[in-house]
């Protein structure tokens, strides 16, 4: 059984009982408090399980405390009292995972009798909906505990006081010290950051750093595109704005000359009549 922060806890009940018959009768009993676990793991066969709730997805259904199991054959659904398996989802029919709002854990599946995926919900806090998240992600891909002894990188052997830990993006196993990194797998707002070894750590981050660059090309270069959009608009428009200007002035150059031929022929008229 681990806490939170992925450290063994050894639980004897034997000698718990041996100190409390030595204790002193007048000695008060200091009581330490733990945090919650909420997820616990095999170590032989590398499954872990995540106290969780299992929200409705429909009409006339409602909320149930459930055990999520995640390991190689797939993600159980189970009775928190009996360990009773209720659904099983394998990782091949899982065709998408997602965070909601930080503490709901959401993946769509389907099964032999489902005609299209569906979705499902599982409600925790945030530590623990990130570590499914992780868990879901890996499983398909990681190497199992029991096939290695040995820190891949170090080559530390692992034992009660060495844990194992998988990189989320290779796969491999590593110690604690070898796996300090952590970092999102993709360039998405919403991806969150989850364990990788050293190498993977430099690796996916000239990835990001790659992808942030190309981004900012094509980012430039529509700004590019659209400046020269509005300029070939603001050319259009002085073409059209002087084509316009030109046309004025000689409507009205032609209108003065008018005037004027007009104006000549009246004096003539009277001249001839008086002359008459």
């Amino acid at each position: 059984m681990f806490d939170d922060y992925e450290r063994p806890i050894n639980v004897n009940s034997e000698s718990g009982r041996e100190q409390q018959q030595h204790r002193p009768v007048n000695t008060p009993e200091i009581v330490k408090a733990t945090p919650k676990v909420e997820d616990q793991q095999d170590a032989t066969g590398g499954v872990l399980k995540f106290r969780v709730k299992l929200l409705s997805e429909g009409i006339g259904q409602s909320d149930m405390d459930v055990l999520c199991q995640i390991g190689l054959d797939g993600i159980r659904i189970l009775e928190p009292a009996t360990s009773r398996t209720l659904r099983i989802y394998s990782l091949e029919n899982v065709t998408k995972l997602e965070v909601l709002d930080s503490y709901i854990f959401a993946f769509w599946a389907k099964t032999s009798v489902d005609n299209e995926a569906k979705r499902i919900r599982l409600k925790s806090n945030s530590y623990t909906t990130n570590n499914i998240l992780d868990a879901v992600t890996t499983t398909s891909i990681q190497v199992p505990d029991e096939a290695i002894r040995k820190c891949t990188a170090c080559g530390t052997n692992f034992n009660a006081f060495v844990q194992r830990h998988h990189c989320r993006n290779c796969g491999d196993i590593f110690c604690d010290k070898c796996t300090q990194g952590r970092t999102a797998l993709t360039a998405d707002e919403d991806a969150q950051p989850v364990r990788v070894c050293d190498s993977c750590m430099a690796e996916v981050t000239q990835r990001l750093s790659n992808a942030k660059a190309a981004v900012r090309v094509v980012v430039m270069l529509s700004h590019v595109d659209l400046a020269k959009k509005l300029q070939e608009e603001m050319d259009k428009k002085w073409k059209t704005s002087r084509a316009i200007a030109m046309i004025i002035s000689c409507s009205i150059q032609i209108t003065s000359f008018c005037n004027g031929l007009l104006s000549g022929t009246g004096v003539q008229s009277s001249m001839a009549a008086a002359i008459w």
